[in-house]
């Protein structure tokens, strides 16, 4: 029995100190994941339905963002220029301040940027860095 019992708080432990380990590298990391030109692929907006981000390129009216290391961001709003800012809240979070406008909350899964304020979602895809 003291065998199976030390064998168990043996796991335990080193489940704990790789919990650790992973927090505490996640947190330089969360960064690195947003970093980037992000573009546009949907818009739903509850009066407007959905529209796809083609459209509104076609109409000269795109929607898209850069997100600077150092906590800038280039946001582009059916073409017009707003300041803005940004930050890692973790690995799959981050807020964006635009100027004017507020916060908006981002979420980060399966390679897209997410945010939903209840009355619109906007999910972002990585832009085409070469552009």
């Amino acid at each position: 029995m003291a065998k199976k019992l030390v064998a168990v708080f043996m796991t335990l432990a080193c489940a704990c100190t790789l919990c650790l380990a992973l927090v505490g590298c996640g947190g330089g990391d969360s960064k690195a994941n947003f970093v980037g030109a992000w573009e546009l692929e949907t818009i739903e907006d509850a009066d407007l339905g959905t529209v796809d981000a083609t459209i509104l390129k076609q109409m000269n009216m795109p929607i898209n963002m850069t997100l600077n290391e150092d906590g800038s961001a280039d946001f582009i709003m059916f073409g017009q220029s707003i300041d803005a800012t940004w930050k890692a809240d973790s690995a799959t979070q981050m807020t964006l301040t635009l100027a004017g406008e507020g916060d908006a909350i981002f979420t980060l899964a399966e390679g897209k940027l997410t945010s939903d304020d209840g009355e619109t979602t906007m999910i972002f895809t990585r832009g085409d860095q070469a552009s």
